[in-house]
């Protein structure tokens, strides 16, 4: 939003934005159930395990940023499409791990 922010004004921009965001998840968490935290887990553990590969190739490869965002989007596409619709696969794998 600001190309000509100093340095200290962006660290102070991430600090409050960080402090914003932790207020939030706060407040919702206070109103959450048990069974709602158990689908949260589940998004964020799926979600985590489709972006570790995405970021570790960012770091330490030159591959394009194309592709890994495409893969990264399909799958978290299909998490929330399995959260939402119901695990296929129920009988043999738990939905924790059909996330990953």
């Amino acid at each position: 939003l600001r190309p000509n922010a100093t340095q200290e004004e962006v660290v102070r921009a991430g600090e409050v934005n960080s402090f914003v965001f932790c207020a939030i998840a706060f407040l919702m968490g206070l109103h959450l159930s048990v069974a709602q935290f158990g689908s949260i887990i589940v998004f964020q553990n799926g979600m985590l395990m489709q972006m570790m590969p995405a970021f570790l190739l960012g770091l330490f490869t030159n591959v394009r940023e194309r592709p890994v965002a495409l893969g990264l989007a399909i799958g978290l596409l299909s998490l929330l499409v399995m959260v939402l619709t119901g695990n296929p696969l129920d009988p043999w794998v738990p939905l924790i791990n059909v996330a990953v």
